[in-house]
C-alpha cells in the first residue's frame, strides 16, 4: 500500500512538474519521501524526528510558494489588464448586424456584455480570496491532505471564467468590440 501510494505520488509529481507548477511537484515529492520515512521508522517519527520536521517545513514552504506562483495576482500586468477591461466594459456598445452577421452570436453577445463589468470589477477580489484560501490550506492541511488537495485541484476545472477569459469569449462572439 505504501509503495503504491509513493509511486503514484512520484509519478503525478513528475506529471505536474511538466504541466503545472514545479513547487507543487516538489511538495508532492517531499510528501512521498515523508510517507516512506514514516512507514519505515514509524508514526512517532512525525513528531520526534528532526528529518520529519525538515520535510514538513519543506512541504509547507513549497505549498506557500505554489499558492503565490499559481495565483493570477502574481502575473505581471494581470491586474492592469483587468482594470482596462473594466473601464472598457462601462461603455461597450451593442453588437450590430454589421459587426456580426450571425444573429445567434450577436444576441448572445448583447445578452452577456453587461456581465463583463461585474466580472472585471470583482476579479481582483476573487483572486485575492483564492490566494487567501490556498495559503490557509498550505498552513493548516497536513502533508497527506495537502497532497490530495493538490491532485484534486489540478484535475478540476475552475467554476467560472475569469474577466480576461470572459472578454475573449465575448470578442469571439462579436469581433473587434473589445480591445484585447
Amino acid at each position: 500500500m505504501v509503495i503504491t501510494t509513493t509511486v503514484t505520488l512520484l509519478i503525478y509529481a513528475i506529471y505536474i512538474a511538466f504541466t503545472g507548477s514545479g513547487y507543487a511537484a516538489l511538495g508532492l515529492m517531499f510528501t512521498a519521501i515523508l510517507l516512506v520515512w514514516t512507514a519505515l521508522i514509524g508514526i512517532e517519527s512525525l513528531w520526534e524526528s528532526s528529518f520529519s520536521h525538515c520535510l514538513k517545513l519543506a512541504i509547507l514552504t513549497c505549498s506557500i510558494a505554489n499558492a503565490y506562483y499559481t495565483n493570477n495576482l502574481s502575473k505581471p500586468g494581470y491586474v492592469e489588464k483587468n482594470l482596462d477591461l473594466f473601464y472598457e466594459s462601462i461603455n461597450i456598445k451593442y453588437c450590430s448586424s454589421q459587426d456580426q452577421p450571425n444573429e445567434e452570436m450577436r444576441v448572445l453577445f448583447n445578452k452577456n456584455k453587461n456581465k463583463l463589468l461585474s466580472k472585471c470589477a470583482l476579479q481582483s477580489h476573487l483572486d485575492l480570496q483564492k490566494l487567501n484560501i490556498d495559503l490557509a490550506k498550505a498552513r493548516y492541511l497536513d502533508p497527506a491532505t495537502g497532497a490530495i488537495d493538490t491532485i484534486y485541484s489540478s484535475l478540476t476545472e475552475p467554476d467560472s471564467l475569469s474577466c480576461q477569459e470572459f472578454a475573449e469569449t465575448l470578442n469571439r462572439l462579436c469581433p473587434n468590440k473589445l480591445r484585447l
